[in-house]
């Protein structure tokens, strides 16, 4: 029998000037291990290896397209210095799959169905900091949600930090949350009875938990006898949103299993979380949701 051998190739990166060889890959030489690894974890699954492991140790395989589908950044586009091109080739590269930005942005609606064009990504469009002109939004997102490049809406972004001034009053900050509840209100049922965006989810405000006066954000619907100010069934929401920071001044420090327990919905998460916001709030300690029903609610990270 015939054999051939190939040349020896170091798999290494090549050395620099000084004769040393990089600590990392090249992203080129990255992506390609990369792709070599995936094909040859793959066939596995053909003869079982794979499901069975899975179900010896009772984990549910998922595909990486889902994992990725749920994670997005937060990101001008074009108007803090970035380029549209720059952005592009950033998720290209990453993989990200949606964009949180708003109104205080002021980006080209062009430029976010172009992004969407060439990256797939979807945009999480929201009023955001101080943001209260509900039909400069739902007019901007209609177009969105035409190009197949809207995700979802989102409510002010941490209104103890920007206030709002809606139907000429002041909310939010050290002020009475009535206003920021009114507006959320409004954004809910604008989206809701709106041709174009009826089926497309709302996102809540961040930061419920920094409630001066109980109006009820903790609360995607208000439910019965919760003695809100604002009425019982009042809707807000369709997901929940948290800026659950891994590193908090109430949490500081470094520890193991840091950003797992900063994600759990229940009272043993030791930064702004999900229980702070929506289960016990954490600024004036207003009842919201069990921890029963915060292990099911529909929730988002939009900060972390």
């Amino acid at each position: 029998m015939e054999t051939t051998t190939q040349p020896y190739e170091d798999p290494r990166p090549v050395p620099d000037q000084s004769g040393c060889r990089p600590r990392h890959p090249t992203r080129r030489r990255f992506l390609r291990q990369t792709v070599i690894g995936a094909v040859g974890i793959l066939p596995l699954s053909r003869w079982g290896a794979t499901v069975a492991h899975a179900e010896a140790d009772g984990t549910i395989a998922m595909p990486v397209g889902d994992f990725l589908n749920s994670m997005g950044a937060c990101s001008s586009l074009t108007g803090r210095g970035e380029t549209l091109e720059g952005t592009i080739q950033a998720l290209k590269y990453t993989g990200l799959r949606f964009i949180r930005c708003g109104l205080e942005d002021r980006i080209s609606v062009r430029d976010m169905i172009e992004l969407h064009r060439q990256t797939g990504a979807r945009i999480a469009y929201g009023l955001l900091s101080g943001g209260t002109d509900l039909a400069r939004l739902l007019n901007e997102a209609r177009p969105l949600a035409s190009a197949g490049a809207l995700l979802a809406l989102e409510g002010n972004n941490e209104p103890n930090n920007w206030g709002v001034t809606y139907q000429g009053e002041k909310g939010g900050r050290d002020l009475s949350w009535l206003p920021v509840a009114k507006l959320q209100r409004d954004l809910y049922k604008a989206v809701k009875s709106d041709r174009v965006l009826k089926d497309y989810p709302v996102w809540s405000i961040s930061e419920a938990g920094a409630q001066t006066d109980n109006v009820g954000l903790q609360f995607l619907t208000i439910p019965d006898g919760a003695g809100c100010l604002m009425p019982d069934g009042t809707q807000y929401a369709d997901y929940a949103n948290c800026h659950n920071y891994i590193t908090h001044p109430s949490w500081p420090g470094l520890h193991d299993n840091q950003t797992w327990l900063s994600a759990s919905p229940g009272r043993d998460c030791p930064v702004d979380g999900l229980y702070g916001n929506h289960g016990r709030t954490w600024r004036k300690k207003f009842p919201g949701y069990s921890e029963a029903e915060l292990a099911t609610l529909p929730r988002v990270t939009t900060e972390t």
